[in-house]
Parts: C-alpha cells; structure tokens; sequence
C-alpha cells in the first residue's frame, strides 16, 4: 500500500519535536497542512511537566496541564524543517 502523501512530513516533525523536548509528554499530532508554495505545515502538541508544575495541586483534585503547541514548517521535497513556531491556543 502506498503511504499517503502527509505522512512523512507529520513523522519528521513529530521526530524534531520530540528532539527539541524530551520532556515532553502526550505529543499529540493537531493539524497537517500545505502552503500554497508547497511546504508541509504540522502542528503538534504536548504536554510539559516543567509548566504542569506550575499549577496548584490541590488534594482530591488533579493537577492542571498546560499544552504546547508548536507548528512545524517543512520543504516539500526534502523534509527538511525550515522553521519552529509556537503556536498559541486559547
């Protein structure tokens, strides 16, 4: 079966997200997109206990998380990331 278009862009960029923080937790594909100029656009997101600690935890209740979500922005044809961003999600 022939793997679908979106799929290697979405891997890399789960990879390089994972790389950038391996603290991370949950990482969560969100959105997979492409540019009018061709490039790959993958948001991802996660969790990270460094800003998890930040929250109140409060007996009986479970702590709040805060999710990142960073966007991936990749060469068409190499793959290749061409740039991070956060993206942020009310």
């Amino acid at each position: 079966m022939a793997e679908d278009p979106w799929q290697k862009p979405t891997k890399v960029a789960l990879q390089r997200a994972k790389e950038l923080f391996p603290d991370g937790q949950g990482f969560l594909l969100e959105e997979v997109d492409r540019t009018s100029s061709g490039h790959w656009i993958v948001t991802i997101s996660f969790d990270h206990p460094a800003l998890s600690n930040r929250a109140f935890n409060l007996p009986g209740f479970a702590p709040i998380k805060e999710r990142l979500y960073r966007q991936f922005e990749l060469d068409s044809s190499s793959k290749e990331v061409l740039r991070m961003k956060a993206r942020n999600v009310p």
